[in-house]
């Protein structure tokens, strides 16, 4: 099975046509995005954002699968029902996994756990540009970790103790201790990293590109839209066969 991971999208369409386009081209099965997503369903445009979305997978045949980063808007996407898998369908082939989600294809593993902390929050309004659920709780990490070890892990963040001199610049030791908000929410993927112990994770939210080991895990970084090839990887599950 083959499987397009992509990055931060931030509610741009014509990045979501972009990446459509490559998924045709190279027949996959599934796109996964991997966190700030866009889902603003209050901001004009942002139903008409999931319409086309759900435009993109009807026409393909390709369902889009999500996580959610540390930009949605959680007051309306919690409002949508969980279906009998346990996701949670925002249009009926656009789909957000919730954090702790397990599923399994061909044999593999995959365990969703989005979410991060906005360290831009001071120029956001809380319930408008920013929402507290954005950072990944106790017993969001607890009903993770309880999903056991995993072969694919899908994330926002990355895991206390990665490498971040790729995504965070040549200064990356000092910018990493600060805020605490950011602190916190790697040590959260940590917790639930350490259980499931994948041999790959692929995540967004820095906006680069970067490629990394942790422990015996691969760590693949995503950068964010319109940034080209960077803004995603092509993942085949045959590769854990």
């Amino acid at each position: 099975m083959k499987i397009l991971f992509a990055g931060d999208w931030h509610g741009d369409i014509n990045h979501v046509q972009y990446i459509y386009q490559i998924a045709i081209q190279k027949e996959v099965d599934y796109v996964i995005q991997v966190g700030d997503f866009g889902y603003w369903e209050h901001m004009q445009g942002g139903p008409e954002f999931l319409d086309m979305c759900q435009k993109f997978a009807d026409e393909s045949g390709i369902d889009l699968w999500w996580i959610d980063g540390n930009h949605e808007n959680f007051d309306w996407l919690y409002d949508y029902p969980l279906d009998s898998d346990g996701r949670r369908p925002v249009r009926p082939n656009v789909i957000h996994l919730p954090r702790g989600h397990k599923w399994k294809w061909d044999g593999v593993t995959f365990l969703a756990f989005g979410g991060s902390f906005s360290i831009d929050r001071g120029w956001r309004k809380l319930g408008s540009s920013y929402w507290e659920e954005e950072l990944p709780t106790v017993e969001e990490a607890t009903k993770a970790r309880a999903q056991g070890k995993v072969d694919v892990m899908v994330t926002h963040d990355v895991p206390d103790g990665a490498d971040l001199s790729l995504l965070l610049g040549p200064d990356w030791k000092a910018k990493s201790q600060y805020p605490q908000g950011c602190v916190d929410a790697r040590a959260r993927v940590r917790e639930v990293w350490e259980v499931a112990q994948p041999a790959w994770l692929f995540h967004g939210h820095y906006h680069q590109r970067a490629d990394s080991i942790c422990g015996d895990t691969r760590i693949v970084g995503l950068a964010n839209e319109r940034t080209g090839p960077s803004s995603y990887t092509l993942f085949d599950t045959d590769e854990l066969g």
